[in-house]
């Protein structure tokens, strides 16, 4: 079992020391043996010569802890070079990836990370990285969200390296480091304006395309991936890609009506015999633009996201926003939701078209859109209440 993650009090202490116990004003230290484990209480004492103890004890134990492991990282069969980080995450993508259960475009962000991770930590042996430097890298280069999820990844690489026995300390240095679990998304909720703005300024297959997100409340994958056929018995069937393995929820059944049956309508007129609902005609044909496509005017969900990104620029509505509080095509699915409310559908009826499973989830996408005002009445006598 890995050790605790340091606590506040503990945060700006070098590593092994820690505030031990608070009595009658005095601060107490402790310092933990790295090898030993032995705990040392040091009694009363001042913070820097705690840290100064800590920091010697650290340059000579820690060392020794290094070359302990290099020692029975040969024992076990493995050499200096099977241990090397970028060597980990070969073996971690073709050992331990193939076996998580995740979705294509999962998988796909997954490599890319692996990449970065891979470039920038690959050539220190495993054993090397102190918990210092695993933070301060996860400080120095990710914020938000995508701190959460490169930490989340080294924490599973470190697990995976503990299982095939290439790294052999007791400890996981990257699930020590600050879990920020607490982080809010900066992105901003989109706005039925903003909405307008974009529109106004996109070709008509985008539009499609974002007409079709906000009445069905779909991501990008299953307003690319509709098509013609899927529609049946008046009826568009939509599988959540997401959550197909996870609930039946994600087997959505629409019927094809009012804006939506014309929506789907228009589409069709100018689908040059595409399969798909959401379809373009490129200006040109290139060599190799059939890569992952199944038709030549396909959309697929990452150009959608980019010319989604590039409309809603060109519109010049979101300008003084940060580029990371622009809203995505994803915030199309929050609109809608809000949208529905308002025309006064109930919260399980929206819940249904997100497929989501619990009313948690839905509210997490319908948070942010307005002011939910509480209806209280205020009906004190102030002739009674204070005897005028």
């Amino acid at each position: 079992m890995p050790p605790r993650r340091r606590s506040k009090k503990n945060r700006d202490l070098p590593d092994n020391l820690s505030v031990d116990t608070k009595k009658n004003g005095a601060v107490y230290y402790c310092y933990t043996h790295p090898i030993t484990k032995k705990r040392n209480h040091w009694g009363r004492t001042t913070k820097a010569r705690a840290v100064a103890a800590a920091n010697q004890l650290n340059a000579k134990l820690m060392q020794s802890e290094d070359l302990i492991a290099e020692v029975l990282t040969k024992e076990t069969g493995n050499t200096v070079t099977d241990a090397l980080f970028k060597t980990v995450i070969e073996r971690y993508k073709t050992e331990c990836v193939p076996n998580k259960k995740i979705k294509a475009s999962t998988l796909e962000i997954k490599g890319y990370r692996l990449k970065i991770l891979e470039a920038d930590l690959g050539n220190k042996n495993i054993q090397h990285y102190t918990l210092k430097e695993l933070s301060d890298y996860l400080d120095s280069n990710f914020d938000k969200d995508p701190y959460i999820k490169y930490r989340s990844l080294l924490i599973d690489i470190y697990r995976f390296a503990k299982r095939k026995g290439i790294y052999v300390k007791s400890d996981n240095p990257a699930s020590e480091t600050e879990a920020k679990n607490n982080i809010s998304k900066s992105r901003t909720r989109l706005t039925v304006e903003g909405f307008k703005a974009i529109y106004n300024v996109a070709p008509v297959w985008m539009q499609d395309a974002m007409d079709f997100a906000l009445i069905t409340l779909q991501g990008r994958n299953e307003v690319v991936n509709a098509k013609f056929d899927d529609v049946i018995d008046d009826h568009i069937h939509i599988i959540r890609e997401k959550t197909k393995d996870k609930t039946e929820r994600a087997f959505i059944r629409i019927p094809v009506q009012g804006d939506l049956k014309e929506v789907i309508n228009k589409a069709a007129l100018r689908s040059y015999n595409s399969p798909y609902i959401i379809s373009r005609k490129p200006e040109r044909r290139v060599k190799g633009m059939m890569n992952n496509r199944e038709h030549w005017q396909q959309v697929l969900p990452d150009y959608l996201t980019k010319q989604f990104k590039k409309y809603r620029d060109a519109c010049e509505f979101f300008d003084h926003l940060k580029p990371k509080e622009k809203p995505t095509f994803h915030e199309i699915r929050a609109l809608g939701g809000d949208l529905y409310l308002q025309a006064g559908f109930s919260k399980d009826y929206v819940s249904s078209l997100y497929a989501h499973t619990t009313l948690k989830t839905t509210d997490i996408y319908l948070k942010g859109h307005r002011v939910k005002w509480s209806e209280c009445e205020a009906n004190l006598s102030l002739k009674t209440a204070l005897k005028r």
